[in-house]
Formats: C-alpha cells, sequence, structure tokens
C-alpha cells in the first residue's frame, strides 16, 4: 500500500458521524481516490458509526447466476416455488423468470424497474443491483444534475415530502442515470461494483434513518437536503 492510499485510509477510519464519513467519501470520490481499501474501511466504519452493515444473513452472496433456469410451469414444482405460491408472488415470480430469460432486456415500469433490473444483474453480475437505498447513497456521495436529482426526489419522496418505504413512479430513467454513475465511478477507480454494492445498501439505509425528520413541522426531503448541502465539498 502506497503512503497516499495509507493515509486516505487512516482519513476514511478516524471518521467518528455519518456526516464525516459521506464528506471523505465524496473528497475521495470527486479526486479520484476511492479504492478497494477505502472501500473497505468505509464500511467498516459505517458498521461502528450506525451499527449498519450488509445483511449477508438476509441476502447471502449470489453465486453462479447465469446458470439459474427459473422455468415456472403453470403450477410449482420446488419447494422455492411452492412458497412463492403461498405469498402470492406467482404472477410476479412468472414475469421475472420470463424478464431473466430476455437478453435483450430493457428496464422498464413494466414488471417493475427494481425486479427488472436485479433479473439483469442475474444474467451478469457487472450489471448493479438498484434499490432505493444503492441509489440515495449513490446521490449522496457522487455529483448529479439538478435534472437528475428531481428525479430521484420523485421516486423516493412522496408528496408530503417523507421517504417513501420504497421508492416508486421510475420509468427506468432513474435506473439508467444510476448504472452510468455507478459505471462511470468504478471504470474511473478501478472498482469492483460488487464490492461497492456491500456499502451503498447499508448507507443508503443509514441516510434514511438519519434524515427521517420526527420535530413535525419540517420534512424528511428538508433534512436530506440539509444532510447532503453540510456534507458537500465546494463545487
Amino acid at each position: 500500500m502506497n503512503r497516499a492510499i495509507a493515509c486516505r485510509r487512516i482519513i476514511m477510519e478516524k471518521c467518528t458521524s455519518l456526516k464525516e464519513l459521506i464528506l471523505a467519501l465524496q473528497c475521495d470520490v470527486k479526486s479520484d481516490k476511492l479504492t478497494t481499501q477505502s472501500l473497505e474501511s468505509a464500511i467498516e466504519n459505517l458498521l461502528k458509526i450506525t451499527g449498519q452493515e450488509y445483511d449477508y444473513d438476509s441476502f447471502p452472496i449470489l453465486q453462479n447466476t447465469s446458470s439459474f433456469e427459473g422455468s415456472p410451469e403453470n403450477t410449482p414444482a420446488t419447494l422455492a416455488e411452492a412458497l412463492l405460491w403461498k405469498m402470492g408472488r406467482w404472477k410476479a415470480y412468472k414475469a421475472f423468470a420470463k424478464n431473466f430469460h430476455d437478453q435483450k432486456l430493457k428496464v422498464t415500469a413494466e414488471g417493475g424497474v427494481v425486479f427488472s433490473a436485479f433479473a439483469k444483474h442475474l444474467q451478469n453480475n457487472n450489471n448493479p443491483i438498484y434499490d432505493q437505498h444503492a441509489l440515495r447513497a449513490l446521490w449522496a456521495i457522487c455529483n448529479f444534475t439538478e435534472d437528475e436529482q428531481n428525479r430521484f426526489k420523485k421516486l423516493l419522496f412522496n408528496n408530503a415530502e417523507k421517504w417513501k418505504n420504497a421508492g416508486s413512479g421510475d420509468d427506468g430513467s432513474c435506473y439508467n442515470i444510476f448504472v452510468s454513475h455507478l459505471r462511470e465511478l468504478c471504470t474511473k477507480q478501478d472498482l469492483c461494483s460488487q464490492k461497492l454494492d456491500r456499502l451503498l445498501m447499508p448507507l443508503g439505509k443509514s441516510i434514511k434513518d438519519y434524515t427521517k425528520n420526527k420535530e413535525g413541522e419540517k420534512t424528511d426531503l428538508t433534512d436530506y437536503d440539509r444532510f447532503v448541502d453540510l456534507c458537500s465539498t465546494p463545487k
């Protein structure tokens, strides 16, 4: 490890608040200094600061996903399919399986953007996992245009400017913006997108929890905007 990387890792490890951690990540992104080592430090530090970490019990590492079959007939044929049937998700599962087998799949609102994006990830794990938490985290550490941010706000906040339980209303454009920025970040800084996934999910959850306004007269969006402004370095 060279001295510059070692110094930046020390800075990352010294963060004592979520704001400091995001500021350090923003600085690394802006200066093209985000490395696998600094990602690991951020993951460790996030756990110390917020208690949040990637949930390997609920979401174990996916392996050999491109070889999955998932071609449901008209009735469940496996124990997993029977559970989906019982949960009332049989139609959703069949649509998901159809997307998985579509090698020309485009992520659109049809079949659900998040599930379509996940089908693409299973086809090729170089396609990132996309959800509200990953988008929120990337939004906090990267620079986006005003138009892109407005699209994110419609996706993640309701009319009362409170965080939605899950993102909704995406026609695929927010996904495309997310993928474009994430791929640029990984390419410029030679990062593995799967490693970045391990940070984005818990970081996005932490940001949502931190900016949920409990005072009544303000909104989650107001607190989030203030939070990002305080973290952000000058453009």
